[in-house]
């Protein structure tokens, strides 16, 4: 897990992304962002107490998608964050594309959109 507050995890991160963005021309490109199970834990255990989870995580993520924005690509990440803090999907910027995301089979999946669909600039689809 790369550390938000971390002063490699940055650089890395657009380290990769310039590595990918040789391999894969598209205009989209996923920032991944999931898989945060030890956030809140070790170095970033004082900021989750103090802000929350979800603004931690948020937070991050703005930061990598201004590290990466002058690629010019259009940013997808999990959205599964919303979940549990749905209260901070309005500061989300308008151009990050959450893909809601679950593990396992469910039998409906609204409530893994409806954080997403229910805000007033996020659109139906994809952005042209």
């Amino acid at each position: 897990m790369l550390a938000p507050g971390q002063p490699g995890s940055l650089p890395l991160i657009k380290q990769m992304f310039a590595e990918i963005n040789t391999l894969f021309p598209s205009r989209f490109v996923h920032l991944g962002a999931d898989e945060t199970f030890e956030l809140g834990r070790g170095q970033t255990a004082d900021r989750v107490k103090s802000v929350g989870i979800g603004a931690v995580y948020l937070d991050f993520l703005k930061q990598i998608a201004d590290a990466l924005r002058p690629s010019g690509k259009k940013f997808l990440f999990w959205g599964d964050v919303a979940l549990s803090s749905p209260e901070l999907v309005n500061t989300i910027p308008k151009d990050l594309i959450a893909v809601p995301w679950t593990y396992g089979a469910d039998t409906s999946y609204v409530r893994f959109i409806a954080p997403f669909r229910n805000v007033e600039w996020r659109p139906g689809s994809l952005p042209g």
